[in-house]
C-alpha cells in the first residue's frame, strides 16, 4: 500500500511541476541601453500604497497573501493608473539600478492587475488556454513595443543583470512562489532587498524539504526542492550541488546542517494555487 501511495505522490509531483517549463534567458537588445549619469527617480508610490493596503504578511505558513477580492474600485483604478504611468516611462533614459526596480515593480504590478482582471480564479494558470497562463500575452506597451511578462523576466531582467536573486522578487501570484512584498522595491535598497527576499523564501523551508524514506532502493532521507531550482537551474548552477550550495548560503547553522550533506535532489515541488487571502 505504501509503495502505491508513494508512486501516486511521485506521479502527482511530476505532472504538477513538469506542465510548466520556463523560457531560456534570451536578451532583447533594445533594453540594454541606459544612462549611467541619470538621477531620475521613478515614483512607485501608487503601487507602494496598494501593496501596503492589500498584501497580508505574518501568516503561519510564511506565505504573503493578497486580498484580491477586497480591492476597492478606487484602488483598482489607482493600480491601472500606475501601470499607465509606467508604460509612459522612457526606460533607456534611466540609470541601470533604477531600471532594475522599474522592471521588477512593473512585473509584479502587472501580475496583480491581470489576476484582478480575471477573478474569480483558483490559479494564475487558469488564465488562457491549456494552463498556459498570461505570461506570453502583450499586456504592456513600452516605447512602442508590446511587452509580455516573459519578456520582462527572461529577455530583460535575467540576461541583463544575471542575478539569481531576481527569482525571489518576481511574484507569480502563486503559493509556491517567493513572496509578494508589502512594499514597492526602490533603487537605493534593492541590493539589500534581493538578499532579504531570498532568505525569506529559503529559511522557512519553503525552498526545500527533507523526506524520511522507508522504501526499497531509497536512502534514509532524500532532498526535495522547489521547482524554482529546476526551471532556473542554469541561473543557480548547472549541477544539483551548485544549487544546494547557492541556497545554503542564506541559512543559519540549524538549516545548513540539515542540507549540507546532500548532493542529489530526489524531486521538485510547487503549488500553483492562488496566493489569495
Amino acid at each position: 500500500m505504501k509503495s502505491i501511495q508513494y508512486l501516486a505522490l511521485s506521479i502527482f509531483l511530476i505532472i504538477s511541476t513538469s506542465a510548466y517549463a520556463a523560457p531560456k534567458s534570451d536578451l532583447w537588445d533594445k533594453w540594454k541601453k541606459y544612462d549611467r549619469k541619470s538621477e531620475a527617480v521613478i515614483d512607485f508610490s501608487k503601487f507602494d500604497n496598494f501593496l501596503q493596503e492589500y498584501v497580508v504578511t505574518g501568516s503561519s505558513d510564511k506565505i504573503n497573501k493578497v486580498k484580491y477580492d477586497k480591492v476597492s474600485d478606487k484602488d483598482r483604478q489607482s493600480l491601472k493608473t500606475f501601470l499607465d504611468e509606467m508604460q509612459a516611462v522612457k526606460v533607456s533614459t534611466l540609470n541601470k539600478n533604477m531600471q532594475m526596480v522599474y522592471w521588477i515593480n512593473l512585473y509584479n504590478a502587472t501580475t496583480i492587475n491581470v489576476i484582478l482582471d480575471n477573478m474569480p480564479i483558483k490559479s494564475i494558470r487558469d488564465i488562457g488556454l491549456f494552463g498556459k497562463g498570461p505570461w506570453d500575452k502583450d499586456l504592456l506597451v513600452i516605447e512602442g513595443e508590446g511587452v509580455t511578462l516573459n519578456d520582462i523576466e527572461h529577455r530583460i531582467l535575467r540576461p541583463i543583470w544575471r542575478d539569481n536573486r531576481l527569482h525571489y522578487v518576481l511574484n507569480c501570484a502563486s503559493l509556491g512562489c517567493p513572496n509578494i512584498q508589502d512594499k514597492a522595491f526602490k533603487a537605493d535598497t534593492i541590493e539589500k532587498d534581493l538578499s532579504s527576499a531570498a532568505a525569506e523564501f529559503i529559511v522557512p523551508n519553503r525552498a526545500f524539504g527533507i523526506i524520511q524514506n522507508s522504501f526499497p532502493g531509497k536512502p534514509r532521507e532524500s532532498l526535495h526542492l522547489s521547482s524554482l531550482y529546476k526551471w532556473y537551474k542554469s541561473d543557480f548552477g548547472f549541477r544539483n550541488e551548485h544549487v544546494i550550495k547557492s541556497i545554503s548560503g542564506y541559512m543559519d547553522d540549524e538549516y545548513y546542517n540539515k542540507i549540507k550533506d546532500f548532493d542529489e535532489v530526489d524531486s521538485h515541488f510547487y503549488d500553483w494555487g492562488l496566493n489569495i487571502q
